[in-house]
C-alpha cells in the first residue's frame, strides 16, 4: 500500500507459491489515511473472489480473466450460474422435451446477471448470461443484453472478442472468423470447441476435427460438457471415420451414460459402419424396453443404413419396427404412434400405405409442417403433381426461417421438388435454408431418400461437399 494525498491505496497481487509468477493482480482500492478499513475490506473481498475464480476447473485455461469477481459473493453468483448452465447442456437432447434444461438455463441467466449487477465491471457473467438466454430460448432478452454490452465502451479487448463472437452467431462465416481470434488470443483454452462447431458449421470438417483434438477434454468446462463428444461425433460422420465415431460415442458414454441421445449416436455410427445385425439386436432391445432413446430414431436408422450401401439390413430394421408398431395396443396409438408409424412406412418403401396415415394426420392437424411436407412428398413420389403443388403453395406462406429437425419449410419444398424432378428448383431451396441458418446441413440431409434425385448433380453436390 501507500499514500496518495489524503488516502492510502492497498494493491494486491496473487502468485503461484512454486512458481513466484504473478498470476492475478488485483484491482487496487483507495480510502481515506483516517478510516481505510473499508478499503480493506474491499480489497479482501476482491482477492477471494478472484482467487476463487482461479481455483474454479471450469476457469482453468482462460488466457483472460473477462473480468475479475469483485467480491466472494458475486463469484458465488457466478459459480451457481455455471453450475445451472452446464446442468442444462446436460439435459438438452436432441428431439426431446428440453423444458426442465430451458427453466435451468433461465435459473443461469438470473444468477449471471446478478453476478454482473453488483460491480459493472464484472462483465464476464453477462456474457454467460447471453449463452444462457439463448440456449433457454428466451432470445429477445439475449438479444437486448448483447445490444446493452454492444453500447458499452469500457469493455476490454478479450471481453470486446467475447461479444464479437456472440453478435456473430447465427453468421456462420462471421462467427469461425471471430472464433479464430479467440483461438488466437487463449489458444489452448475452451473456445477451440466453438471453433470446432464454427468449422462444422462451414462444413470446414478436417478443421473441426483439429480444433476439437487440441481441446483437452478433461480440462475445464468441457469435462461437463457432452455437446463437445456430440459435434465431435457427428464430424467423424460426416468424414466417413465411423470407427472414431463410435470410439467417441464409448467415450461419451463413460463420461455421460446417462445422455439420452446415445442409443440413437451408436445406431448412426454402426449403420455407417454397415453392422446391421448390432443395429437390429439394439433396435429390438429398445423397443421391448419401450427405450424413448430409440424409437423415435427407428426410420432415421432405417434410413443411415441405406445411404451407407446396406439395403438389406436396412429393410430388416424397418420390419422390426413396424412389427413392434403393430404389436401396441389401442391406448397407445396416439398422434405420436400414428406419425412415427407413418415415417416408418415412407422409411419401409411402403408409399400408399405411408401417403394415407399422412393424409389423415394433415386433415386432422392441418398446421403441423411435418404432416403437409410428408404428404406433398408422397403426393410427388407417386406422380400427384396437383397434390404436391398445392402443399408446396401451403408451406411458402410458412416463415422460411423457422427450422426443425426435418429443416423447415424450405428443406420440405425442397424434397417436394426433387420428387417433381425439378432439381435446379429443389437445390435453390436447400441452397436458401443454409443462407438463412440451416445448421449441419450434410448430417441432416445427406441420408434423405427424398433428395436422391439431387446427388450426382454438380450445383447440389457443392452444397453439401467438404470445404476443408
Amino acid at each position: 500500500f501507500y499514500d496518495r494525498g489524503d488516502s492510502v491505496v492497498f494493491q494486491a497481487q496473487i502468485v503461484d507459491a512454486a512458481t513466484r509468477e504473478v498470476v492475478r493482480a488485483i484491482d487496487e482500492v483507495a480510502g481515506p489515511r483516517s478510516a481505510p478499513a473499508n478499503a480493506v475490506e474491499q480489497l479482501r473481498q476482491r482477492t477471494l473472489g478472484s482467487l476463487a475464480a482461479l481455483m474454479d476447473q471450469r476457469l482453468a485455461s482462460w488466457k483472460e480473466p473477462g473480468g475479475q469477481p469483485p467480491s466472494l459473493e458475486s463469484y458465488r453468483l457466478f459459480a451457481e450460474g455455471l453450475d445451472h448452465f452446464f446442468r442444462a447442456n446436460q439435459r438438452r437432447q436432441l428431439g426431446s422435451d428440453n423444458r426442465e434444461a430451458a427453466r435451468l438455463n433461465r435459473e443461469a441467466a438470473a444468477r449471471f446477471v446478478a453476478a454482473g449487477g453488483r460491480d459493472s465491471s464484472f462483465v464476464a457473467p453477462l456474457l454467460w448470461a447471453v449463452f444462457a438466454r439463448q440456449n433457454g430460448g428466451e432470445l429477445a432478452s439475449a438479444d437486448s443484453l448483447l445490444r446493452a454490452l454492444n453500447r458499452r465502451g469500457d469493455l476490454s479487448t478479450w471481453e470486446r472478442a467475447v461479444l464479437n463472437l456472440q453478435l456473430a452467431l447465427g453468421d456462420w462465416e462471421e462467427t469461425y472468423r471471430r472464433a479464430q481470434e479467440l483461438v488466437t488470443r487463449s489458444p489452448d483454452s475452451e473456445w477451440l470447441f466453438v471453433l470446432g462447431l464454427a468449422a462444422f458449421d462451414t462444413r470446414r470438417y478436417g478443421a473441426a476435427i483439429e480444433a476439437l483434438e487440441r481441446l483437452n477434454p478433461n480440462r475445464g468446462w468441457i469435462r461437463d460438457f457432452p455437446s463437445y463428444w456430440h459435434i465431435r461425433i457427428e464430424v467423424r460422420h460426416c468424414v466417413g471415420d465411423h470407427l472414431g465415431e463410435l470410439e467417441d460415442v464409448r467415450e461419451l458414454r463413460a463420461r455421460f451414460p446417462d445422455d439420452q441421445d446415445l442409443p440413437r449416436m451408436e445406431l448412426i455410427a454402426l449403420a455407417g459402419l454397415r453392422r446391421s445385425g448390432e443395429m437390429l439386436t439394439r433396435v429390438r432391445e429398445g423397443v421391448v424396453a419401450q427405450d424413448q432413446a430409440i424409437i423415435p430414431w427407428l426410420d432415421w436408422t432405417v434410413y443411415e443404413l441405406r445411404a451407407h450401401g446396406d439395403r438389406r439390413g436396412a429393410d430388416r430394421v424397418a420390419t422390426a419396427a413396424l412389427q413392434y408398431f403393430a404389436s401396441r395396443p389401442p391406448s397407445e396409438r396416439n398422434v405420436r404412434w400414428h406419425a412415427r408409424r407413418a415415417r416408418l412406412l415412407d422409411a419401409a418403401h411402403r408409399w400408399g400405405e405411408a401417403r394415407s396415415a399422412w393424409a389423415q394426420l394433415a386433415a386432422e392437424h392441418p398446421e403441423t409442417i411435418e404432416y403437409r411436407g410428408r404428404l406433398g412428398v408422397a403426393a410427388a413420389r407417386q406422380g400427384d403433381r396437383v397434390e404436391a403443388e398445392r402443399v408446396d403453395r401451403w408451406l411458402q406462406a410458412v416463415d422460411p426461417s423457422s427450422f426443425d429437425l426435418n429443416g423447415g419449410s424450405l428443406i420440405w419444398r425442397a424434397r417436394i421438388a426433387a420428387q417433381l424432378g425439378e432439381r435446379d428448383r429443389a437445390t435453390a431451396l436447400v441452397r436458401e435454408a443454409i443462407a438463412r441458418g440451416l445448421r449441419y446441413s450434410y448430417l441432416l440431409l445427406h441420408a434423405l431418400e427424398d433428395l436422391e434425385p439431387l446427388k450426382g448433380y454438380p450445383p447440389y453436390d457443392a452444397l453439401l461437399g467438404p470445404r476443408g
